[in-house]
């Protein structure tokens, strides 16, 4: 039977657990703009935890490069650039291809169902991007991460999954930008993942990953990033 210490330690991790989630996907989402200042108290107002998670959250979201910080000055949300733009599509393009042809190679039928359920999912939340709203362009992003990352669930490499989860939740960072200001996901895109899908689930392992490529690049040349800083 765990004790008062061991039960109060595992809250304040599921606390600190439920933070970084919610913080890292309003960061993806753009609810806080690259370089904005994270002040503990307002966090803590906001999502309704208290300081000590809210700081352990925080730390994990430094890890991963969501946010910076300066000792005894605080937090901040982590900046933006061209170069790190290029730098995560071309790192995509390798992991991502890498974790694709080693999960169709252990994929089962479970694993192709999900494929089949998760792009259903994202195609539903693509028909209702015609309303404009930044609810539904969150609820697309949502599902387009959640598709990409279904295709690669049955990857042997938990670390080379864990990495193209990173990268695909820093995109959206990107991404979420270009789309607001008016290049949204047409239904040029929505024909590139059926095509994809498809492949996928077809097991064909080579025609899947040359598309995956192209989808990528695809994606970065009509989200073109020229009003980034070169550098952060």
């Amino acid at each position: 039977m765990p004790t008062e210490t061991q039960s109060a330690k595992g809250a304040s991790e599921t606390l600190s657990g439920t933070a970084y989630e919610l913080l890292r996907d309003d960061i993806v989402a753009g609810r806080y703009e690259p370089e904005t200042k994270l002040r503990i108290e307002d966090l803590c107002k906001t999502y309704k935890i208290g300081a000590s998670p809210m700081r352990e959250a925080l730390s994990r979201l430094a890890a991963g490069n969501f946010v910076t910080s300066e000792p005894q000055r605080g937090y901040w949300v982590a900046p933006v650039s061209l170069a790190e733009y290029h730098d995560l599509v071309n790192q995509r393009l390798n992991l991502e291809t890498a974790a694709l042809i080693d999960s169709i190679e252990h994929g089962d039928v479970e694993w192709e169902s999900n494929v089949v359920a998760a792009y259903h999912r994202l195609a539903r939340a693509h028909a209702k991007l015609a309303d404009g709203t930044q609810e539904s362009f969150i609820a697309w992003a949502r599902e387009d991460r959640a598709f990409h990352f279904a295709t690669i669930a049955n990857c042997s490499s938990p670390w080379l999954k864990r990495f193209c989860q990173l990268i695909l939740n820093q995109l959206a960072r990107y991404h979420r930008q270009r789309y607001l200001s008016g290049v949204a996901p047409g239904d040029q895109t929505d024909q590139e993942h059926a095509r994809f899908m498809r492949a996928v689930v077809e097991r064909d392992s080579e025609k899947a990953a040359n598309m995956l490529r192209k989808h990528i690049r695809a994606v970065a040349r009509r989200l073109a990033t020229d009003h980034l800083p070169e550098s952060a």
